[in-house]
């Protein structure tokens, strides 16, 4: 009699399993998206789930810099920028996990060899200065870290660094300002 093997322990399966996931993640997050605001109210929590939802969407811009800013003005600066950063990359791991999963579709794209070198070539000092910098690249960044087998502790450590440096910059430059 054959054995069967759990969808999530085949390659094909876990990439699936990996797209339904990062998938209905966003779902949740673009159905929730209005209701941001309110948990800035929440103080370090609050600014860890705006952070993670913020982070979440793909492509989709949202308030964290400025909830970052508004809190680093109220709460600790340092405690804000951790809170902050570890909602972040844990809010790019959708992002990541989608990569994972639409590996087979991206590494058919003309741009993949090229990011691909880059990629392989600075690996996860290049996820580090692109999650350090407030720009929307870092969304595309964490899928090809998927798309291209970049492990996912390597992405998750860089994700967290850069958004740390970021979130913990905006969150004094909120406390002096504000």
């Amino acid at each position: 009699m054959k054995s069967l093997t759990p969808i999530a322990k085949t390659p094909s399966g876990y990439k699936i399993l990996s797209t339904v996931l990062a998938l209905g993640i966003s779902l949740v997050v673009f159905l929730l998206k209005d209701q941001i605001g309110l948990f800035r109210h929440f103080g370090y929590l609050g600014i860890f789930v705006v952070s993670f939802i913020g982070n979440a969407t793909i492509l989709l811009p949202a308030p964290v810099l400025f909830t970052v800013a508004v809190l680093g003005s109220a709460l600790s600066p340092v405690f804000v920028g951790i809170t902050a950063s570890l909602g972040a990359a844990l809010g790019e791991s959708v992002g990541y996990f989608l990569g994972v999963g639409g590996s087979v579709l991206i590494e058919k794209s003309t741009r993949y060899q090229k990011v691909k070198v880059y990629l392989d070539k600075y690996g996860a000092w290049a996820i580090f200065v692109l999650a350090a910098l407030p720009n929307p690249l870092f969304d595309l960044a964490g899928l090809m870290a998927g798309a291209l087998g970049i492990s996912y502790r390597q992405f998750f450590h860089a994700a967290w660094a850069g958004t740390f440096l970021k979130y913990t910059l905006v969150s004094f430059i909120g406390y002096g300002v504000l």
